[in-house]
């Protein structure tokens, strides 16, 4: 039995991968309805989270509904997650290990740096493992 060929993993290739998956998702959620602004409203309403705790007092066989109260972890939550959305925070590094083994951590890459990582990791790996393994 012929196996198919493995086509070869570069930073191109799952970067592609990537936005494809990334934009299915996205499309798939906004035919669900849940769009940038239906998000919005409902982490607005989170800002603003309040809940009701229920109590069932000792010997009582009725139910004690408290006053609506702050919800502080909902609050918190969400309020990170605006500051993420806002870009408040530095940008999260991604670790990536390349076909051959060799680890990179990833932040913000721009293309000419790309260009020249994949340029550097070509050469070493045909200086270390020869030239038929790029």
């Amino acid at each position: 039995m012929d196996l198919l060929p493995i086509p070869e993993a570069t930073p191109e290739s799952g970067e592609k991968a990537a936005e494809k998956a990334h934009r299915t998702v996205k499309e798939s959620l906004e035919k669900a309805g849940i769009t940038g602004d239906y998000l919005a409203r409902k982490l607005k309403a989170e800002l603003n989270g309040k809940e009701t705790k229920i109590f069932l007092p000792k010997g009582s066989r009725k139910l004690v509904y408290s006053d609506p109260l702050i919800a502080w972890e909902v609050r918190q939550k969400a309020r990170q997650d605006a500051h993420k959305l806002m870009g408040h925070y530095p940008a999260e590094k991604r670790e990536h290990t390349f076909p051959q083994g060799i680890p990179v951590q990833v932040s913000e890459i721009s293309q000419e740096d790309r260009e020249a990582l994949k340029a550097a990791q070509e050469a070493y790996v045909r200086k270390r493992f020869g030239p038929e393994k790029t």
